[in-house]
């Protein structure tokens, strides 16, 4: 049996912004949700890691946007698997078309490490993953998603602290929030039209309950948008493209 979960989630007024469309962070919520489902099927999903001290975090995403995103009232069919472990990484897929559509709008690969939440250090995942058959599909490429570097010299381009509204239920901001935030300073820099059509992000440290958070911006030769944030620790850093008509 193909180890593969398909949903298909309807797209609210609560979910769009701009021009009707979905935000990307929205994307990313309906992503993680499926993710937690297809787990919890799997054995692996909060409830059966806690008790055992163990949960997964996420490390990176990396994702392409291949066509305009859906619309208020448009439905998404998402379709996600596991790829594989390697070393202290486990690897998730996913594409997104619309209802009815044959090809993707949006294709991504994600790294998510095992975590022992008493030492808060990350351990082998290969032995809960006994039985479990990967999908040997890459969504994007075998290498996604990339570990980025590290980039100095980036300019400030703002300083924003964690709001309650932005914790999840580790009392840490949520990976989707960052991904609003990277929005936030596109936007500001290149237009509230500006899209995204290709991102890949690292989530490097956990960000506190009103931890200022330093968000730098920089563009480089090749015309791709670095953003970083730092807060009491590096926290995140991001490579994306512009769609040619931002």
């Amino acid at each position: 049996m193909e180890n593969l979960y398909t949903c298909i989630c309807p797209v609210p007024t609560s979910l769009v912004g701009i021009g009707g469309r979905i935000r990307l962070s929205s994307l990313l919520c309906l992503m993680q949700d499926a993710a937690s489902v297809h787990a919890s099927q799997l054995g692996l999903g909060f409830h059966d890691l806690y008790p055992q001290n163990k949960t997964f975090l996420l490390s990176r995403t990396e994702l392409e946007i291949c066509a305009p995103l859906p619309c208020w009232g448009d439905g998404v069919r998402l379709q996600t698997w596991p790829r594989g472990v390697e070393r202290l990484i486990a690897y998730r897929d996913y594409e997104l078309s619309l209802e009815g559509a044959s090809a993707p709008f949006l294709k991504a690969s994600t790294a998510w490490l095992m975590i022992d939440t008493v030492q808060r250090r990350p351990i082998r995942p290969q032995e809960f993953f006994v039985g479990i058959t990967p999908r040997n599909i890459c969504a994007l490429s075998e290498e996604a998603p990339r570990k980025l570097a590290w980039k100095e010299g980036l300019e400030l381009f703002e300083t924003r602290p964690a709001r309650p509204s932005d914790l999840d239920i580790n009392s840490h901001v949520n990976n989707t929030r960052y991904i609003d935030w990277i929005c936030d300073c596109v936007a500001r820099s290149h237009g509230l039209e500006a899209g995204i059509s290709s991102l890949c992000i690292n989530y490097q440290g956990e960000i506190h309950p009103w931890e200022q958070v330093r968000i730098h911006l920089g563009e480089g030769p090749d015309g791709r948008i670095h953003i970083q944030g730092e807060g009491e620790r590096r926290n995140f850093c991001a490579s994306l493209s512009l769609s040619p008509s931002a």
